[in-house]
Order: C-alpha cells, then structure tokens, then sequence
C-alpha cells in the first residue's frame, strides 16, 4: 500500500513540476495497425454486433493479415510520418529541460515498473494460487513429445494440430480448463480473504483498478 502511495505522490509532483513551467510532453503516435484497429474497429463492431471486444479484435486482426501491401503501404507511410514528427518534437521537448526535470520525466515509468515487480515478488512469496491453465496448455502437456525436432518445431506442430482437432477430441481439454478455472477460483477467493485479514488489500481483485468496458 505504501509503494502506492508513495508511487501518486511522486506522479502528482511530477505533473505539477511540469505543468508549472511547460506543456505535457509530446504524444507517441499509433502504430499502423493500431490506426487500421481504430479505423476499423466501429465498423466491424457493427457488421457483427454479438462479438465482444477480443474477438472485434481478433477480426481486425485478420483483415489487417490478409490486407495486400499496396492497401497497407498509405497506412504504414502516414504512421512513420508521425513517428519522425514525433521524434522530432520530443528532441525539442526534450532541449527546454534541466537535468532534474528530464529525471523527473522518466520517473514515472521506472515506478511504475518496479511497482509491477514488487507486485510479482509479493503476490509469489505469498502464496497467490496459479493461474487457469487453457485446453491448448493440457494439449501441450499430454502431446509434447510426440512431435520430433526442436521446442519451436514442435510448438509449431501443436499448434498446427489443434487448430485441425476435430471439436469432439477437444472436448476433454476443454474440461480440464473448465475444472481449472473452478479450482482457481475457489483457491483465490480463500487466498484474496486471508490477504484482506492481512491487509494487504491492495492485491484483491476488487481493488485493483478495473478494465474499461466497451460501450
């Protein structure tokens, strides 16, 4: 609790340093196929409105795969455009600073990353039950070694080979991962108890900041 708190006050000086003085710092731009996801993502939305988030995403995806370099090139030209504008502004940005402001700047990211290791060094030494292991992951564990070659040669041929397994061979993976996700869920609702008798509230799920919901 006190890496947090320590973490929003440092994050809060930080802004006020800067919003004191001068304008936030440029903006990263998008990726090409993250401006191809924003671009296409109503659109597909509404061609099938029943899929959630993942798979409006996972269709994008495909598209985005099976697009032909002619129809990709504008979209990947505009994005290296804004990357060499951005990187430029950034140098300027960058130019107006003292030293401690440019420490200042960098800051937040390093808390942030060692938040998310004190996090990962706390929620292990503590016990936190394992994560739900999928129906591909029992089909790895169970059809490893029947595949010769390499670990990548044969996690190749696995994946080829599921994707091909008929549904009704399937059917006993897909019960393994449903057994797990009932053995997970009992073990982190003791776990998350014992860690809110502790006070170590701020590994519970229901304080962790919550997924934005697609509207």
């Amino acid at each position: 609790m006190a890496v947090v708190s320590s973490f929003a006050r440092c994050t809060v000086a930080v802004c006020k340093s800067f919003s004191a003085t001068l304008a936030p710092p440029p903006k990263r731009p998008m990726t090409a196929y993250l401006r191809f996801v924003k671009q296409q993502f109503p659109l597909v939305y509404r061609q099938y409105p029943d899929l959630k988030a993942r798979g409006v995403i996972a269709t994008i995806a495909k598209q985005w795969n099976a697009l032909p370099p002619e129809q990709k090139r504008p979209i990947q030209e505009a994005s290296q455009a804004e990357v060499a504008q951005y990187q430029m502004d950034l140098m300027q940005y960058k130019s107006q600073l003292s030293p401690a402001q440019l420490a200042a700047l960098k800051r937040p990211k390093d808390l942030i990353k060692k938040k998310k290791k004190m996090y990962r060094k706390d929620v292990r030494k503590l016990g936190k039950p394992k994560l739900v292991r999928s129906p591909f992951n029992y089909f790895v564990g169970v059809r490893f070694h029947d595949f010769p070659g390499t670990k990548k040669e044969r996690f190749t041929s696995l994946v080829d080979t599921w994707k091909n397994l008929p549904h009704s061979q399937k059917t006993v993976f897909l019960k393994l991962a449903d057994d797990d996700k009932i053995r997970y869920e009992k073990e982190t609702t003791v776990w998350e108890e014992t860690m809110t008798k502790m006070g170590r509230t701020d590994l519970v799920r229901a304080h962790m900041k919550p997924k934005a919901k697609r509207k």
